[in-house]
């Protein structure tokens, strides 16, 4: 029997107080429940977290996107509106990704599926899959790193060679469903 509770039933006891089942209990089980308590709640807070990377880009003109696709290794790139076809193709030799640490990258693109596969003339092809290309001449797979990138694209387009600039910041984020609530 632990001392604080052989303690506390003693003076108890010896005051003219009568100890109960239920006093006893309390005395023990107050601190477990505690502990236990805590424990359960933050694992049913953090049941289903998942660690998402966020970004924010920034350049381009008019109607040019770029969006990076978090775990799919690459991003889609647009030059221009979406309802006409792509009169624009990227350098690839020409064009670049810094990183945050400073190592510069490749850039390989190849036209998105979904654009060419469609059978309906109601989507036009517009976007360019955009790849990280490594020192090695590997495709990088995955995440990007965390931090501010840039990225150089130099075009070919029917008035001759511009370059577009992006600027990309990745930053994680830690997903909650119990506190955010279901994903847009």
């Amino acid at each position: 029997m632990p001392a604080t509770l052989w303690l506390a039933m003693k003076s108890r006891l010896e005051g003219g107080w009568r100890l109960t089942v239920a006093d006893a209990v309390n005395m023990v089980a107050t601190p477990f429940m505690t502990r236990f308590l805590t424990i359960i709640a933050s694992a049913s807070l953090l049941t289903g977290c998942l660690p998402l990377q966020q970004s924010r880009v920034v350049g381009g003109r008019g109607y040019d996107h770029f969006g990076p696709f978090d775990d799919q290794g690459y991003a889609l790139l647009q030059i221009g509106p979406s309802n006409t076809p792509k009169r624009v193709h990227v350098i690839d030799s020409d064009s670049y990704g810094l990183a945050p640490d400073g190592s510069r990258y490749g850039i390989h693109t190849e036209p998105h599926p979904y654009d060419i596969e469609t059978k309906t003339s109601k989507v036009p092809y517009v976007r360019d899959r955009v790849y990280l290309i490594d020192p090695r001449g590997h495709r990088v797979t995955g995440r990007w790193k965390n931090g501010q990138w840039k990225f150089h694209f130099t075009l070919r387009t029917p008035n001759g060679i511009e370059t577009r600039d992006f600027h990309a910041s990745f930053w994680p984020f830690l997903y909650i469903p119990i506190i955010d609530g279901p994903p847009n």
